[in-house]
């Protein structure tokens, strides 16, 4: 140390601490940078979540216009559910173009491919209900209706009585369908529809009239067939909605459990990295401020001990003690150049 100039270990020192705030600093942007990238990741898993409750929260509401499409038989609510579809669709392919989604991306794709499936099966149900009957005078419904009271009027204007109980009973198998929807009871109204034209055959009206009524009743026939056809379309449509949406609803849950499984991951290596931090930055700043205090006491020393030996040396001269001995006059630094001007000063006494 005694080899350098003051001024070489005063820059020695200091370098000594810009280098140390350097590393410091290196350190800091170290732990900035991986802090980031943790909370880049939590916040894309965050997104993830949040893509998952919309996709559950849109295709529960296309479910929900399927009930109200069922109950109130309203052609709105089966554009209310697709709607809500289209946007589940989206949603998931938004989902898709997500960082970090890429290990659900076949799951993803089963949501998009089911809801695909499901809107169809809305489409077809629709398409049933209205050739059914959305009302009582629509469809398949209204015209069985318009076929009854033809019958009934005919009827009623014979005053047959056989033909107006067979009559009320085919109207009430008609009705036992509508409140069961069993596909069974149209053999009820077939065999009752054999035994009205038995009676019409045995009663004593005209040929003309005969033939009236059983074309009508034919007629009434076929159209409860091809209600009874186009309900049970309806009931099909619904129950295979039903499995359509069954069978890739559990993909919400895994985009959600993924999402939630990843973002807990992230949280417990944020806490690590936080505290890899806080260790990294203890050590280096005892080490820093160590290793700065052993330089600065060293350099202090060779310093100031030379310093206080000349000083004394003086002192001595000062004192008229010519046999004191002068020190450091062999240095090469300040120190030795101040001795040896001493050294000169005693030799000159």
């Amino acid at each position: 140390m005694n080899r350098l100039s003051i001024r070489a270990r005063i820059l020695l020192l200091a370098g000594a601490g810009i280098a140390m705030i350097g590393v410091m600093v290196a350190v800091l942007l170290w732990c900035m940078a991986a802090l980031d990238e943790t909370d880049a990741r939590s916040k894309a898993y965050a997104a993830i979540t949040l893509a998952a409750k919309d996709l559950r929260i849109d295709s529960l509401e296309a479910r929900r216009s399927e009930k109200d499409l069922l109950i109130r038989r309203d052609a709105k609510y089966a554009e209310q559910s697709m709607t809500a579809t289209e946007k589940v669709v989206k949603r998931a392919e938004d989902l898709e173009k997500m960082p970090n989604t890429a290990p659900i991306a076949d799951v993803i794709a089963t949501i998009k491919t089911g809801m695909t499936a499901y809107a169809g099966s809305v489409r077809s149900l629709l398409d049933h209900m209205v050739t059914a009957g959305l009302t009582e005078n629509s469809g398949m419904q209204g015209e069985l209706r318009q076929a009854v009271h033809a019958v009934e009027k005919v009827i009623s204007g014979l005053g047959e009585q056989d033909l107006m109980v067979h009559m009320l009973m085919l109207r009430r198998h008609e009705k036992d369908y509508l409140l069961r929807g069993q596909a069974e009871l149209l053999g009820k109204l077939e065999a009752e529809h054999r035994a009205f034209l038995d009676s019409l055959q045995r009663s004593a009206m005209a040929a003309p009239q005969k033939t009236e009524l059983r074309t009508l009743i034919d007629d009434y026939l076929s159209k409860a067939r091809k209600m009874v056809e186009a309900d049970q379309g309806v009931r099909k449509g619904s129950a295979d909605l039903s499995t359509t949406y069954t069978s890739f609803a559990p993909a919400f849950d895994k985009v959600t459990a993924f999402a939630d499984t990843q973002a807990e991951q992230v949280r417990l290596e944020d806490e690590a990295v936080h505290r890899r931090v806080i260790t990294i930055a203890t050590t280096l700043s005892m080490a820093a401020i160590l290793i700065f205090l052993v330089l600065a006491t060293v350099i202090a020393r060779s310093i100031v001990g030379p310093v206080k030996g000349i000083t004394g040396v003086m002192t001595a001269l000062s004192g008229g003690d010519r046999q004191v001995a002068v020190p450091y006059v062999g240095g090469s630094d300040e120190i030795g150049e101040m001795a040896r001007s001493v050294q000169i000063f005693k030799d000159g006494l």
